[in-house]
């Protein structure tokens, strides 16, 4: 199914969050491509944890998905908002593996610009769509970290991240 087939909003927070990922230059350097179409295919809507390609990202249907009264003027009308959760992985650099405050600061650094780009985007004209970028009323960072030492020989010395993007409005 085309996203421009979708009509449900919950669907379509997701499919537009997914188009902002991949509209990301931070993502489109770290995973080494230079435009959108490229990016898409390291952006997936289900778990693939399993998959050793990073930078990953995962764009998820969140558990939140309502309708909320919202004023306006003398009317009142019911607006979907809801939550779309973001997972993404980056690999620790081979110059910061054996230091791990670099590797914590460009971890950081990695994830809370692609908040910021996608940030950027929230709620503007989509010159792909006849529908801005989704309305993104908040962004959090809820999870964060990189995987145990332990496991650095089998999976990979990684981070990943867990970003909740609250959205509404009828961008």
């Amino acid at each position: 199914m085309s996203t421009t087939d979708l009509t449900g909003p919950f669907a379509i927070a997701v499919a537009k969050l997914r188009r902002m990922l991949s509209l990301s230059t931070t993502f489109q350097l770290a995973r080494g491509v230079v435009n959108e179409q490229d990016a898409l295919s390291f952006i997936h809507t289900r778990d693939y944890r399993m998959n050793p390609e990073r930078p990953l990202g995962i764009v998820h249907p969140g558990s939140t998905f309502g309708y909320q009264k919202v004023s306006g003027g003398a009317q009142y009308q019911l607006q979907p908002h809801g939550v779309v959760e973001l997972y993404l992985s980056i690999d620790v650099p081979a110059e910061y593996q054996n230091d791990e405050i670099q590797a914590d600061l460009f971890a950081a650094d990695y994830f809370s610009n692609i908040i910021t780009d996608i940030a950027a985007l929230s709620a503007a004209e989509d010159p792909e769509s006849d529908t801005s970028h989704l309305d993104i009323t908040n962004a959090d960072l809820s999870f964060y970290a990189c995987t145990d030492k332990e496991d650095w020989p089998t999976i990979g010395q990684f981070y990943f991240a867990y970003i909740l993007f609250q959205w509404g409005g009828e961008g």
